[in-house]
């Protein structure tokens, strides 16, 4: 794999060349390394245009001779399809950390293991050597940060506060654990690392202080104790608990406020129908008091004088005029 020609010190980073060729080259390399250790066949066209790129690097090539960028792209591609799912990446950055030496190798070729193992020890050493204090108990567990203060108060949350880093040590360990063996590992998992542990940590502390849950149901005190110091593991173990509580509490209070809102558009539709239904009152209350004033103010009119007589007479002067005799009747008489 050329490890003797790419030896570095211990404190020198993972190989990044400039040149994409040189980087081709380095990568395709290793991929035929692993191939050939997982006893997989390599084309000979991969293992020709490998063995030309080392020659020109080596300079055993001639003056001017350079790398076939373009065969050695088709190389890295071929290899690449008989390695996967192993990236080929990680396969060099892996390879990389095999050809440096330190004296923390025992813990680990990966940089990020080793610091994960060394951070473990030390939250666990912290972990035990809080809880020998006799300030560290479950009376002062269940009275928490506000019914604490100076040095209990600080004991304690340091407690939680190495209980959440352990949680979020474990899901770090786990997670690179699994990207190593599946040959996924990137270098930027021990950024993610370092920013899900200030998670954890935050995320520990604050569902064992800020949360009203109810650990200890039958009032023993030890019970509560130990729920709160398991809480706080499961809050450094996964941060996103942190942020699927506040979430869902940033969605219920925006609903309250939805809510609100249409409340307050009822209640002012509900207003305006009353003042109006008040104003047609008082309109007809006006109304009612203007007539009387009218009839008063108006004068009232007399009977027409040829109208009355007119009625009298017909209502008292009797009618004298006999009827008109039909045919029949004078027929009758004059018989």
């Amino acid at each position: 794999m050329g490890r003797k020609n790419r030896k570095t010190s211990k404190s020198a980073p993972p190989i990044k060349p400039q040149r994409l060729d040189v980087y081709l080259f380095l990568q395709s390399e290793v991929m035929a390394s692993y191939a050939f250790a997982q006893g997989k066949i390599v084309p000979e066209s991969a293992l020709a245009a490998i063995q030309q790129a080392r020659r020109v690097l080596a300079g055993e090539a001639g003056p001017g001779a350079t790398i076939n960028t373009g065969a050695m792209a088709r190389t890295h591609a071929d290899l690449a399809a008989l390695v996967a799912p192993a990236r080929p990446g990680t396969l060099l950055l892996i390879e990389s950390y095999q050809s440096q030496s330190s004296f923390l190798s025992w813990l680990g070729v990966v940089p990020l293991i080793r610091r994960l193992l060394i951070l473990a020890i030390l939250l666990l050493t912290g972990l035990i050597t809080v809880s020998l204090s006799p300030l560290v108990n479950h009376e002062y567990l269940a009275k928490g940060m506000f019914g604490l203060d100076s040095t209990e108060l600080l004991l304690n949350l340091l407690l939680l506060l190495f209980a959440s880093g352990l949680g979020a040590t474990f899901s770090g360990l786990y997670t690179t654990i699994n990207a190593l063996k599946s040959l996924q590992y990137d270098e930027i998992e021990a950024v993610a690392f370092f920013v899900r542990f200030t998670m954890g940590l935050i995320t520990g502390l604050f569902i064992t202080e800020l949360i009203p849950i109810d650990m200890d149901p039958e009032g023993s005190g030890v019970a509560g104790a130990v729920g709160k110091v398991t809480m706080a593991v499961l809050g450094g173990f996964s941060a996103h608990i942190l942020y699927s509580i506040l979430t869902k509490l940033v969605k219920s209070f925006e609903s309250m406020v939805g809510e609100g809102d249409d409340i307050l558009k009822e209640i002012g539709k509900l207003d305006s129908q009353v003042q109006k239904q008040i104003a047609a009152q008082a309109a007809a209350r006006e109304r009612k008091k203007s007539v009387p004033a009218i009839m008063e103010t108006a004068p009232i009119a007399s009977p027409s004088p040829t109208v009355q007589p007119l009625q009298t007479n017909i209502s008292l002067t009797p009618n004298t005029t006999p009827p008109p005799a039909s045919p029949t009747s004078a027929h009758l008489t004059g018989r």
